[in-house]
């Protein structure tokens, strides 16, 4: 080990592959290791920063890495509440352990302690974990929806048209997420307040938000009520644009997909399915944001809501 005390930082947001790599590199260079967790406020700048997890949870994730790795007696955790945290006034620290995307930071945090009478401190470089594409895996990414915890990305399932058999179709059968019975505006509007994105499937579920002017994202139909022919609404009540898209029953199709994924980027969209509508459902929570709200028809009961988190795309993504 090349130093004594090495020290650390980051919002550590849903801790994943990258964060543990980071971790375990700053343990290596040094006997002991002070790691600073922001507090929320200090990740504004960040992404969707909304769906920063909670100081509490994102402290409570550290600990059990720090635990499961047996690492207890040689880390200390601290809560940020600034950028140089404890580097101008723990003398015992030798080095900041950082990535290449964080290195200004440190490099900034090195002017003040020089402007503190302090010596800089030299930089341990750590490599950054990539996900499948190639690209740098980040809570950011994980936020976005993009991929999970390590690395998967979640599209890459559905690079092919994909036939939907089995245990997944058992599975879109039945209800997921909050149902509400007796359908009340207040009610609905009320618990979608807390979603990024408000996103719907199935025509009972567009006809009934155009009635009652709810605002939503994005709305995928297919003029068909229990897979029979029917028009609830006319296309020139639509608040966005239409776009088409063929999707032959028991099918999620490449231009499905492209078409759900272009929506997703600019929002406001209305697409009219040539097939099965249903089947955009599973495809939406792959491809939106945490957080975010897929509405759809439940025969004989009402609506249902079915929250887009890490644990649903997983389930789904393992479907495939």
């Amino acid at each position: 080990m090349q130093y004594k005390k090495a020290a650390l930082g980051g919002t550590f947001d849903r801790l994943h592959k990258g964060h543990e790599v980071f971790l375990k590199h700053g343990i290596k260079v040094a006997e002991e290791a002070v790691i600073g967790v922001t507090k929320k406020g200090m990740s504004e700048e960040k992404e969707l920063s909304e769906l920063i997890l909670p100081y509490s949870q994102r402290l409570e994730e550290l600990k059990k890495f720090i635990n499961r790795e047996k690492l207890d007696g040689r880390v200390e955790i601290i809560e940020l509440v600034d950028e140089a945290g404890p580097l101008l006034a723990d003398k015992s620290i030798e080095t900041i352990v950082a990535t290449q995307i964080t290195k200004s930071g440190a490099e900034k945090v090195n002017k003040l302690r020089l402007g503190a009478g302090l010596d800089a401190l030299p930089i341990e470089i750590c490599s950054l974990i990539e996900s499948e594409d190639g690209e740098y895996l980040s809570s950011t990414r994980i936020r976005k929806g993009e991929v999970n915890r390590d690395g998967k990305v979640y599209l890459n399932k559905l690079a092919n048209d994909t036939r939907v058999l089995g245990k997944f179709r058992n599975f879109l059968q039945h209800p997921h997420g909050k149902i509400f019975e007796d359908v009340v505006k207040n009610d609905v509007e009320k618990f979608l307040k807390e979603f990024a994105s408000v996103v719907l499937v199935g025509d009972v579920a567009l006809d009934y938000f155009l009635k009652n002017d709810i605002k939503f994202d994005i709305g995928v139909f297919d003029y068909k009520v229990k897979r029979k022919k029917r028009v609830l609404f006319e296309k020139s009540k639509l608040p966005y644009s239409t776009e088409e898209v063929k999707n032959p029953n028991g099918m999620i199709t490449m231009e499905l997909v492209e078409v759900l994924k272009n929506a997703v980027k600019t929002g406001s969209r209305c697409i009219k399915v040539k097939g099965e509508e249903d089947l955009a459902a599973p495809v939406l929570v792959l491809l939106l944001p945490l957080e975010s709200a897929v509405v759809y028809g439940v025969p004989n009961k009402g609506l249902g809501v079915m929250r887009v988190t890490e644990k649903m795309k997983n389930r789904i993504f393992n479907y495939f």
